[in-house]
């Protein structure tokens, strides 16, 4: 049990600062340890030095270290602590009890700890609507006639376990333009950026900021899919919702968790001037890459897939970092191969797998997307469960020597057992619940044409899933598990050349009637085993492609089989997708809602696996140079 300060009991949403006045008579050492529930910042006479702590969960909850120095004098440590109900949270987040939990690690002596409420009404945005909500709030947020209070304690049962992650407060960000006309200050930084923004204010008035991702060429956008027209991505039109305060004297505000994007707005009343903006980075740090072979349009690519990366690896891997802003299996899983590639020993992909592993559900299904406020996906998207298998086999290839391939074998098992249970009597995988494979613009929410029951990608997924896993069970010495994973990924496949494949087309149909076909079935089965006739149609037939995502194994099936050519297809897609004023890579290749989207990272992987060559044979066999796939030698 440990001894956590319990804020005031409220309905609803609410900022509470803390506040602990402390004196030194010469320079010392600051040096605490700090939890919270979903997250804080903290201040020391009103400079931002630690937000935090590293997002966890129920079983795996994180303590943040922070170190600084205080000069003669008395300060003050003010904590800024957000409690939100369950609806106005960020969807990432779980809440055990609100509360904060503050260790003292110096000889300091701290005096006692105090609170107050800060006023403020908070609303969940229309569009980045998976973070935290706006705010609506009066400056500065401890007035002067505040009347603080003692805090209370409370017991935690929680353990708190040391970060897993270098901090991800990070420097500022000095590669913007700024740009002033009367009442209005725009912001546009260079590359697309995660960061706290800390803005100073004087005057008496109103102010609006607004942080947007891109801007549309026009007042057109739909709803439901929080998309509209971005062209070049000059316009000059934002749909974003606004954080509005009123000022009374010189004031400071930061934001109260990360923004991500490429635009800050902040319009203002004349009798409101900006005193200074500054942006402090926020991610895990993530190491540069080696280009090396890459040039032009194939260089700028890579680095946008770079930048990708770098904006989806917070203190969990995201998948968008402006909407959803959560970890999805399928989308980590090429997160993890990018970042394994170029930072092999990254305890991000680590952290992933621990995360997906213990939100396994009793049939051993895995949760799509974990942490999660809402449970309503757990297990209900089957083809997720295979994502984690394979993320998992990947990283006993790449990480052989890491404990937690031995540790998290079991749960890739049960989750292999959980797609043996859902095979039918004809050979064929039938999990029901949402079929979500791509995003494809002929296709129905991701569902391929046909399939909503049963269709041939989710049957040679699974197949793939279990074929990696009984590679991954050689090596660990378990043959008799080798043998059944490998029984069932050849009776996929075969069942699925039997229901499926289309002699006549050479092709794989989405669906048991043949009448629908895609890119997708076609490289799965390229994973399983070689196939002539899948290879011709492949370069002659018009096919719907595989998105942003599945080009991933598109990808890998063209390394695997020898297909510089059409390897090269599929990059020149991507580059012309690639293009049109993005800095990162979109969601999806037709009109993306987001315009930076983590399986974009894919590129960089594939960059050092299969043009470079840069990847372990076996399971355990070590990074080393191998075969390269000659994909520019065929460029004309």
């Amino acid at each position: 049990m440990t001894k956590w300060m319990c804020p005031p009991v409220a309905d609803g949403e609410q900022l509470v600062m803390l506040r602990n006045r402390f004196t030194c008579d010469e320079k010392r050492v600051v040096k605490f340890r700090y939890s919270a529930d979903r997250f804080c910042s903290i201040f020391i006479d009103g400079e931002l030095i630690a937000h935090g702590p590293e997002l966890g969960v129920p079983e795996r909850w994180y303590f943040q270290d922070v170190e600084t120095t205080a000069v003669a004098g008395t300060h003050d440590i003010e904590v800024r602590l957000c409690v939100f109900e369950r609806e106005l949270a960020p969807f990432r987040s779980i809440s055990k009890a609100p509360g904060f939990y503050f260790e003292n690690l110096s000889d300091l002596p701290i005096g006692k700890w105090q609170y107050i409420t800060l006023a403020g009404e908070f609303k969940r945005s229309e569009w980045d609507w998976g973070g935290v909500p706006k705010i609506s709030a009066s400056l500065p947020e401890v007035p002067a006639y505040a009347v603080w209070q003692d805090v209370e304690y409370f017991d935690d049962d929680r353990v708190l376990h040391a970060p897993d992650l270098p901090g991800c407060l990070q420097g500022d960000i000095t590669a913007f333009t700024r740009q002033d006309e009367p009442g209005k200050t725009t912001v546009i930084f260079d590359g697309y950026e995660c960061f706290i923004g800390i803005y100073r204010f004087k005057g008496k008035g109103k102010v609006k900021i607004y942080h947007a991702e891109t801007p549309y060429v026009d007042d057109i956008c739909y709803m439901r899919y929080l998309k509209g027209h971005k062209g070049e991505r000059d316009g000059n039109v934002f749909h974003c919702d606004p954080n509005c305060f009123d000022i009374n004297g010189e004031v400071q505000w930061s934001d109260y968790t990360w923004i991500s994007g490429r635009y800050v707005i902040i319009e203002h009343d004349s009798s409101v001037e900006i005193v200074s903006l500054n942006f402090r980075k926020w991610g895990c740090p993530v190491k540069e890459p080696d280009y090396r072979g890459a040039s032009g349009a194939y260089r700028e690519l890579l680095e946008k897939s770079y930048r990708t990366l770098c904006s989806c690896s917070l203190d969990i891997y995201l998948d968008c970092p402006y909407y959803d802003q959560m970890m999805y299996s399928g989308d980590s899983l090429t997160e993890m191969l990018a970042t394994l590639a170029i930072d092999p020993m990254c305890r991000l992909p680590e952290k992933m797998l621990r995360f997906f592993a213990m939100s396994r559900n009793p049939d051993g299904s895995i949760a799509a997307r974990y942490p999660c406020l809402n449970p309503e996906l757990n297990g209900g998207i089957p083809s997720y469960t295979a994502y984690f298998i394979l993320s998992y086999c990947y990283f006993s290839q790449w990480r052989s020597e890491s404990a937690l391939v031995k540790e998290l074998l079991p749960c890739a098992e049960e989750a292999a057992e959980y797609i043996i249970s859902g095979i039918s009597a004809e050979g064929l995988w039938e999990p029901g619940r949402w079929m979500l494979l791509d995003w494809v613009s002929c296709w129905d929410d991701g569902v391929p044409l046909g399939g909503n029951k049963c269709n041939s990608e989710m049957n040679l997924l699974a197949a793939l899933a279990l074929k990696k896993l009984a590679e991954t069970e050689r090596y660990a010495g378990t043959a008799e598990l080798a043998e059944r994973w490998e029984k069932y990924s050849v009776l996929l496949t075969d069942s699925a050349y039997k229901h499926f494949f289309f002699a006549d087309r050479g092709l794989f149909a989405n669906d048991l009637d043949h009448k629908f076909f895609a890119e997708h079935s076609q490289v799965l089965a390229l994973l399983l085993r070689r196939d002539e006739r899948i290879i011709h149609a492949l370069r002659c037939e018009d096919l719907p492609v595989c998105g942003a995502f599945f080009s991933f194994f598109y990808l890998e099936a063209c390394y695997e089989q020898d297909l510089p050519d059409l390897f090269l297809r599929k990059i020149e897609q991507w580059q012309e997708k690639a293009s049109h004023g993005l800095k990162t890579l979109p969601e999806e290749f037709g009109n993306p809602r987001s315009d930076c989207h983590g399986w974009g990272a894919h590129l960089l992987f594939h960059h050092y696996a299969s043009v470079l060559g840069m990847r372990p044979s076996l399971p355990g066999g070590g990074l080393m140079p191998g075969r390269k796939l000659e994909v520019f030698a065929v460029k004309p």
